[in-house]
């Protein structure tokens, strides 16, 4: 690799050129991803071993609906839902099902937290955590300001409507 020399008024130094191909980068990171067991940039947290018998035990005892969701979706990943785009994660296994959903700051920059009950599963699809540069938070926290929200509609506390 050909090294070229910058001359500044204060002081001599050295540029590299920039590398044109990265793939060999790129693998070394997948090798590495697979031999520390990263293959979801989607969890959330890792279970112990003794939680995950008690998470499994759990579902021995449910329908086999609710086992099904079980095997399918876990609690500590995170999913993007399709109707919003928002990440979200998922609280409950229904009978019907469905899941419910939970919407927060903590993955969002939403104006209020939300629970969403009755999702369809195929509505979710698993998602990677939100970036360092990713704005998130939620908007209004205090019980006044989200029962005015909620009572104004959306319009109330000066947000923008999306044009049609």
């Amino acid at each position: 690799m050909a090294t070229t020399v910058q001359v500044s008024p204060l002081r001599v130094h050295s540029v590299r050129k920039p590398r044109q191909h990265r793939a060999r980068t790129c693998c070394k990171i997948r090798r590495n991803l697979r031999r520390h067991n990263y293959q979801q940039f989607s969890k959330i947290a890792e279970r112990t071993e003794a939680e995950q018998k008690d998470w499994d035990r759990w579902a021995d005892g449910k329908s086999p609906i609710v086992r099904e969701l079980h095997a399918r979706f876990d609690p500590n990943v995170l999913y993007r839902y399709a109707e919003t785009g928002q990440r979200c994660t998922v609280t409950a296994f229904l009978e019907t099902g469905t899941v419910n959903i939970n919407i927060s700051g903590r993955y969002n920059k939403v104006d209020v937290n939300k629970t969403i009950q009755n999702v369809d599963p195929s509505m979710l699809e698993e998602c990677d955590l939100p970036g360092p540069d990713e704005e998130l938070g939620t908007k209004y926290t205090k019980q006044e300001d989200i029962a005015r929200y909620v009572s104004q509609g959306q319009e109330g506390l000066g947000r923008v409507q999306k044009p049609n």
